[in-house]
């Protein structure tokens, strides 16, 4: 039987195959889940030699076969890919393994295949051949001695591997043969591959060699999610003698009891594939036999977890009703693994009430369409407040569908504060695992149709970019783990500067990172409502005239230097600006799904477009083919997070073209064609666990010259009969 995941162990992704021979105790706990772990509790084999048990964990005594030694811990994985396993069950030591589920394409990453002896000493040597190629010699890399037929036979049960990862190409048939050794039941195949088509999984995995008869085994998980899943076992050679052989699941039996270990995947070996229901926590599976005497080699329990993203931004509508008085909200929550985090803000205007939560405690899906959350939070700065919302997905557009509803309690659990309605603008978004979304890590993005190009030579040189084939793919990412609250991003030629809520600190930061994503230094944000108890800046504008940046986390754009002081404040179009760019000469601001305005820096608006999209952040594009463009990052509907507008600023209008981003809450935006020379990039700041900054390829530089405005001595727009000509050079 085989089965596919993707995986990622002791920090190094790789798709992940599993195969277990006979006598080999092994554990595998496999759950959809997107957090990039590795926890290994069990050392894994070096890359050719697996060396020897640790002498404590060599049993000098000669114990009976009663359950002492249940598989343990070996790593946790999580990835996107695919596990591979191929079982022969044969004593003849030889045979031929066939792989047929790993996607074309995908990357061989980790590959080893396995053996169990049941011997008279754990201290022989086994060796190997795979597909054509010799294998070392290697010691069991554990063991379990017993006394098994009613005492009256002995037996060392030890369990070999080999990586065998050089030589598996992909899908295929591989021999392969073992030495002479005591009497054996089967081999195993396990390789693990990446493929970004694979969903997100963690895999956990328990290894050993457990030797049972009239007796019981467990083996535990720690830290598991309370989701529906499958459970995978695989032992060896067990026989048609048992009449009390039975498998349970945090204590509840699921199979047997009967003869349940009787080979029925040929000579001796026992694979099940048995539903299950976790629980938040520790879980436990255990095998119970009677007179039939076998080896414990695997259990896969994989989870299909609700993991859920649901994010929202808007306003709720008082009486009367009045632009000054409106209750604005924004928040991300997201729940992955049994884990919960995310942010909310809340400004009640006419209370002059500000709520904001970084502690999210809880999250509650019902069905699509109602969310609850709940968590601490901070009230105009002071602690000792708890909330809960709930939240209603009924449709798009959001206005007046979707509902949001807040409730306040003081320190000894007493209601304070509590409000709700129909939204009056923006939009909520419920997301789960069913429809592929993911929160926790960065997938490869899926393309929008767009224009083929070459990787430029700066994209040729790092190893960690990828070459485009389509706009909008990812090329380049850098993560900082210092702040879970950041919204925006800017970059100047030559540093990054991301804005972060520092749920922890006492201010809300900027943080200065290099062209390669280096931590530089931080500075904190000056700004009236940047303070304890408030987001801060979202997204951020550089104006490279005066190289100087905008922010705005109120009514107000703040005008600030590369340290964080204060230059000049002008009004803005909406009660925050939530997105900004710079175009030469004029601010563009946005706030969710109200207009996108172009105003001077005296607060004049020059110009106002309709948009119903909810937007997070703006960029400015002057260089990448047809430009100006104005990009927008936008919450998109439930099949993906997150996406990528163009917007034609000259007409004023979408143009039609967008691409997905990855799939992650979408934050502030901004534009370079200095970091890389050759190439336009656009960076996303984007929200997930822990919060990444990534770079797209918008295609190559193509400037336009414009005469019609005196901004810079090297910029030349040209305007004819109220048409703009765009030149190339």
């Amino acid at each position: 039987m085989q089965f596919c995941r993707e995986g990622v162990m002791n920090g190094t992704r790789f798709p992940l195959g599993m195969a277990i021979s006979a006598g080999i105790s092994l554990l595998v706990l496999i759950l959809d889940v997107p957090l990039l772990i590795a926890k290994p509790s069990k050392p894994m084999p070096a890359p050719t030699v697996v060396p020897l048990a640790e002498e404590s964990e060599i049993q000098d005594t000669i114990p009976c076969v009663d359950g002492d030694n249940p598989p343990t811990t070996s790593f946790s994985w999580t990835g996107r890919g695919g596990v591979v396993v191929d079982v022969v069950a044969t004593k003849g030591k030889s045979g031929t393994f066939t792989v047929s589920e790993i996607p074309s394409g995908a990357g061989i990453l980790w590959a080893y295949m396995y053996e169990a002896s049941w011997d008279q000493v754990h201290t022989n040597t086994a060796s190997a051949t795979f597909d054509g190629n010799p294998l070392p010699a290697v010691l069991p890399f554990d063991h379990d001695p017993g006394w098994g037929y009613g005492g009256s036979t002995f037996y060392d049960l030890c369990a070999y591997r080999w990586d065998v990862t050089p030589f598996l190409t992909g899908n295929g048939n591989y021999t392969y043969s073992v030495s002479a050794l005591g009497r054996s039941c089967g081999e195993a195949l396990v390789a693990i591959y990446s493929h970004p088509s694979e969903p997100r999984r963690q895999i956990v995995i328990n290894d050993g060699a457990e030797s049972l008869e009239n007796a019981s085994s467990s083996s535990n998980f720690a830290d598991i999610a309370g989701d529906s899943a499958t459970l995978f076992l695989f032992t060896q050679a067990g026989n048609l003698s048992g009449t009390a052989e039975l498998i349970s699941f945090n204590g509840k039996v699921i199979l047997g009891p009967g003869d349940v270990f009787h080979g029925n995947r040929g000579p001796a070996a026992s694979l099940f594939e048995l539903p299950v229901q976790c629980i938040s926590g520790t879980n436990t599976v255990t095998c119970s036999t009677d007179v039939d005497w076998f080896g414990w080699h695997i259990a896969i329990l994989e989870t299909y977890g609700v993991s859920a993203l649901v994010t929202g931004g808007g306003w709720i509508p008082v009486v009367p009703l009045g632009s000054a008085d409106k209750r604005t909200f924004g928040f991300n929550v997201h729940s992955e693994a049994g884990v919960t985090w995310g942010q909310l803000q809340f400004n009640d205007h006419a209370a002059k009430m500000k709520v904001h939560s970084d502690t999210i405690e809880t999250l509650v899906v019902h069905g699509d369409t109602v969310a609850d959350f709940s968590g601490l939070c901070r009230v105009n700065g002071m602690y000792g407040y708890g909330f809960e919302c709930e939240v209603e997905d009924r449709g798009e557009p959001g206005h007046g569908r979707d509902r949001f509803s807040i409730h306040i309690y003081d320190a000894d659990g007493n209601p304070y504060y509590s409000a709700g309605d129909f939204l009056g603008g923006g939009n909520i978004q419920i997301h789960t695992s069913a429809e592929g979304v993911s929160a926790m890590a960065m997938p490869e993005p899926r393309m929008a149709r767009g224009f083929d190009v070459k990787p430029s030579e700066r994209q040729r040189e790092q190893g960690y970019t990828s070459p485009m084939t389509s706009l909008g793919d990812s090329i380049w990412a850098f993560y900082y783990t210092g702040d879970q609250g950041l919204y925006g991003v800017e970059f100047d030629g030559d540093y990054f500067y991301v804005t972060g809520a520092n749920a922890w600190g006492d201010s809300n930061m900027i943080y200065v990172f290099d062209r390669d994503g280096k931590y530089v230094r931080e500075f904190a944000q000056k700004s009236k409502n940047s303070e304890l108890g408030d987001w801060g800046w979202w997204d951020l504008a550089y104006r490279p005239d005066h190289d100087y940046f905008f922010g705005s986390d109120d009514s107000m754009i703040t005008a600030f230097d590369k340290f964080g002081n204060v230059l000049y404040k002008f009004r803005g179009p909406h009660d925050v600006g939530l997105g900004l760019a710079w175009d030469g000469q004029y601010a563009w601001v946005s706030f969710l799904d109200l207009a996108i305005v172009k105003i001077d820096t005296t607060g004049v608006v020059v110009a106002s477009y309709p948009n119903s999209y909810l937007i997070f952040g703006l960029a400015w594009d002057d260089a990448s083919p047809g430009n100006p463009w104005l990009w927008v990052s936008v919450l998109g509907d439930t099949r993906q997070p997150n996406r990528i507008y163009q917007f034609d600023p000259i007409k004023g209008e979408y143009t039609g073209v967008w691409f997905e981003g990855v799939r992650a809450t979408p934050g502030g935006l901004a534009f370079s064609s200095q970091w890389d020379t050759a190439r336009a990039v656009l960076f996303e700041l984007c929200q997930a666990m822990p919060d990444f900054v990534v770079a797209y390829d918008l295609g190559p530089i193509q400037r336009t010259l414009d005469a019609t405005v005196d901004i810079k001595p090297e910029v030349l727009n040209l305007k004819s009969k109220g048409r703009w000509v765009t030149c190339y050079i």
